[in-house]
């Protein structure tokens, strides 16, 4: 998947922001805009500045988009959840963090 015009210039603004030593950072994009595949493809660009991905997530839906953008990318993620703990960090890693809806559900 080739990347459009503004998510080139996200990429190009991500590589600045790193290149300053500033490794926290947030993505804001429109709905439908390719956040996902935009950050997931910057971090797996291959330059040598990222070893690992930590992707958090917060709902079933963003996790599958995620898996998937992965996949895409060729990269195999693995999840980490309440039913699922790895021995080991892998390349990427999807992080499942309970939403207040979903505590609220269980309580």
């Amino acid at each position: 998947m080739k990347l459009r015009p503004y998510q080139e210039e996200s990429h190009n603004f991500l590589d600045k922001w790193w290149s300053k030593k500033k490794r926290s950072s947030i993505l804001s994009l429109p709905c439908g805009a390719g956040k996902t595949f935009t950050a997931s493809s910057w971090a797996l660009q291959g330059n040598g500045k990222i070893d690992r991905v930590f992707w958090a997530v917060h709902r079933e839906e963003l996790k599958k988009q995620a898996i998937k953008a992965f996949r895409d990318l060729g990269e195999e993620p693995v999840v980490w959840d309440a039913d699922n703990k790895p021995k080991k960090w892998w390349k990427v890693n999807i992080i499942m963090i309970p939403s207040a809806k979903t505590i609220e559900a269980t309580c």
